[in-house]
């Protein structure tokens, strides 16, 4: 009897100290239960480079961690604190970042005393099973960060306490660049053979590409190129673009653009319309030029007063040989029935310009006139009559929209007392007519479509 009451007096003695020690761990909490642990993989870059950081927090057996929130922190010539939850999402001051979770492996078995307050994870207390481990890869985009030292440091929110760990200083040096001295971006060059004229700040390979083709060498292992010896490139006229790229001994680049404009050429009109002394207000342009930066036609009279019309250049298209063509209709009815004088003047970005001579021209709004229009079938033949009304008459056309490809056919060119007749072999079957009268001034009148059956 006397040992059963020794052995039930040793286990509740037993029994109590491990309630003791359980009670003192839950009341304690989790102030040496972990481990922060914070390596920046490359911590010399320069300005512009991606700076990888590995952070975790290990939990060691026996223990739940009830984890509020994390921090990255960096303190130098400027301040980044990103603060972000257990799961790798941000929560503030992460825009530079990219947080990526590589490791969650929580403790998933034992006795959770817990609390989470709000934590993602409620680790809680938990004993004699697996440590857990979270572990980010967090990446920093230092485009624009001040040059000079940074301190690292990760950070831990558990129950309300903030603990933390000091990582290796971050240096940031100074972007590497290319200094170039030639060519100049938006500058204007009367020569077709730019020099190129550069520095570099660290020796590098140069590199050239033009004209959207693959680059090219311009020099190895160098820090400058242009002051001894001298490269010119040829360029057309027009805008300019050439890439310089230098390519450092780590593998790392720089790389700058220039624009420019080569204008070596003066401008050249080549064909102008009106062309047979009639204008309904359309005027014409063709011109050979890179780089316009002002087209205008002068018209008038002494009669109505001289007016100015300006082409917008950016809705002119390519014609062939490398010209330009430009359309302007203007409102010539304080013109209407008059005789004009027009000249056009072509402007080039170097000031240069080409001028026409003055012409004269007819001022003519009104459509030809369709008194009556005959058609006589016969078998095959075709006889049309129109009697028109226009003094200025150009001609008539007619498309037989039955074919597969229409095209325009002259049926007159010129009038007898106000009168076409023309006489057209048709093919059997069922045409579709459409009809175009057009005088010199280029105003047209649309004919209703006859249809023929032959």
């Amino acid at each position: 009897m006397g040992m059963i009451k020794k052995e039930v007096t040793t286990k509740l003695v037993l029994g109590g100290i491990f309630l003791s020690v359980l009670l003192l761990i839950i009341v304690v909490g989790p102030s040496d239960a972990f481990n922060l642990i914070i390596n920046v993989i490359d911590n010399n870059v320069f300005e512009g480079d991606e700076v990888e950081f590995e952070v975790s927090i290990e939990i060691p057996d026996f223990e739940r961690i009830p984890v509020e929130f994390l921090t990255l922190k960096l303190s130098g010539p400027e301040n980044i604190i990103c603060k972000f939850y257990s799961n790798g999402s941000k929560i503030s001051g992460c825009d530079r970042l990219k947080i990526i979770p590589v490791m969650y492996s929580p403790n998933s078995q034992g006795y959770s005393y817990g609390y989470n307050s709000g934590s993602y994870y409620d680790f809680g207390y938990s004993y004699g099973f697996t440590k857990g481990k979270l572990k980010y890869l967090i990446k920093l985009d230092t485009s624009g960060m001040g040059n000079g030292t940074y301190m690292t440091d990760f950070l831990a929110m558990i129950s309300g306490k903030e603990f933390s760990k000091n990582g290796d200083d971050l240096i940031i040096n100074e972007k590497r660049k290319m200094i170039i001295y030639s060519p100049i971006n938006g500058v204007l060059y009367t020569s077709r053979r730019i020099p190129i004229n550069l520095t570099v700040f660290e020796t590098a390979d140069i590199r050239y590409l033009k004209d959207h083709r693959e680059f090219r060498t311009v020099c190895r292992d160098c820090d400058d190129y242009g002051f001894t010896r001298l490269k010119r490139l040829p360029f057309d006229d027009g805008e300019g673009l050439l890439r310089l790229r230098g390519i450092f001994n780590d593998g790392s680049e720089v790389e700058e653009e220039i624009r420019f404009i080569i204008d070596t050429k003066n401008p050249k009109i080549k064909n102008t319309y009106p062309t047979n002394g009639f204008t309904n207000g359309l005027f014409k342009v063709e011109f050979q030029e890179e780089n316009p930066i002002e087209l205008i036609v002068n018209y008038g009279n002494l009669e109505s007063g001289f007016n100015i019309g300006i082409f917008n250049l950016l809705e002119c298209i390519e014609s062939y040989r490398n010209r330009i063509l430009c359309e302007l209709n203007i409102n010539l009815s304080d013109y209407s029935e008059e005789q004009i004088e027009y000249n056009f003047l072509l402007t080039d970005i170097r000031n240069e310009s080409d001028e026409t001579r003055i012409k004269k021209v007819n001022v003519d709004f009104d459509k030809p006139r369709l008194n009556n229009l005959d058609i006589e079938i016969n078998k095959k033949r075709v006889k049309f009559s129109f009697n028109i009304t226009e003094p200025n008459f150009q001609r008539i056309r007619f498309k037989d929209l039955s074919k597969r490809n229409p095209v325009w056919v002259t049926l007159c060119s010129r009038l007898k007392n106000g009168i076409c007749e023309k006489t057209k072999i048709f093919s059997k079957g069922t045409h579709e007519l459409y009809f175009e009268i057009i005088d010199k001034a280029g105003n047209v009148l649309e004919v209703e479509r006859e249809v023929i059956i032959v």
